[in-house]
């Protein structure tokens, strides 16, 4: 029953709004709470929705490092974003070194794709 639902939803795209609900339950630390840190926070979710998700990640696990390019420094086991970071400290801190040749360094502000992604035209699309 279960697995039926589940490959019915990756042939439709279709699913459940019930499936992706989560009720938060707060627990009380103490016999008398007063304050929210004497509360202990527990989210419970519909199990469906973990299996479904576990299988979206099992599955982009195996596409994913053919998506992602070899510069980028995240996203893919092995590879970590604060690897750049510490390259790029470990490079500037060299520049201040008095018997070296002139050098010059470049802080790149980089926008996230979200912020320059024109929305209205991906929604006129998506509505045509």
């Amino acid at each position: 029953m279960i697995s039926e639902v589940i490959q019915e939803l990756f042939v439709t795209g279709d699913m459940c709004k019930q499936w992706n609900t989560t009720k938060l339950i707060l627990i009380p630390k103490v016999p008398s709470p007063d304050a929210p840190t004497n509360f202990r926070l527990i989210s419970c979710y519909n199990m469906l929705y973990k299996g479904i998700s576990k299988l979206l990640c099992l599955r982009l696990k195996e596409v994913l490092p053919s998506l992602v390019t070899s510069n980028q420094g995240a996203f893919l086991r092995g590879r970590e974003l604060l690897y750049n970071v510490l390259l790029c400290h470990k490079i500037a801190k060299g520049y201040t070194r008095k018997h070296i040749s002139p050098r010059c360094l470049i802080k790149v502000d980089l926008k996230k794709a979200y912020d320059s992604v024109h929305w209205e035209a991906i929604r006129r699309s998506s509505s045509a």
